[in-house]
């Protein structure tokens, strides 16, 4: 039952429902990169970079979602949207590939 109300409430208020995704995207961000920091340090000496810089990025991420939701969720959608699109071409090539070769 509060799936229902909550469906009805994000599709009668969506302006709120993606500021409020914008909001909690940006605490996620905010909150996992400072916890993906406590790997073990010989991780951060590694020749690939994986260390503790990454975090911080994260940081600055969720900083500027708290502070512009609205925008972030617009960038967002746009690469989200291009990653999709890129997706489909590339399933598109496959399935003709994959039918040349049973053929």
């Amino acid at each position: 039952m509060l799936s229902v109300i909550i469906g009805v409430f994000f599709l009668r208020h969506t302006f709120k429902t993606a500021i409020a995704l914008g909001f909690l995207i940006g605490l996620f961000w905010i909150i996992g990169g400072p916890s993906s920091s406590s790997r073990p340090t010989s991780a951060r000496d590694s020749p690939d970079g994986a260390g503790g810089s990454s975090w911080g990025a994260g940081l600055r991420a969720g900083v500027v979602t708290l502070v512009i939701p609205g925008f972030t969720l617009v960038v967002l959608t746009t690469l989200m949207g291009i990653w999709i699109g890129v997706y489909g071409i590339l399933q598109i090539i496959t399935a003709f590939q994959i039918r040349k070769l049973l053929t």
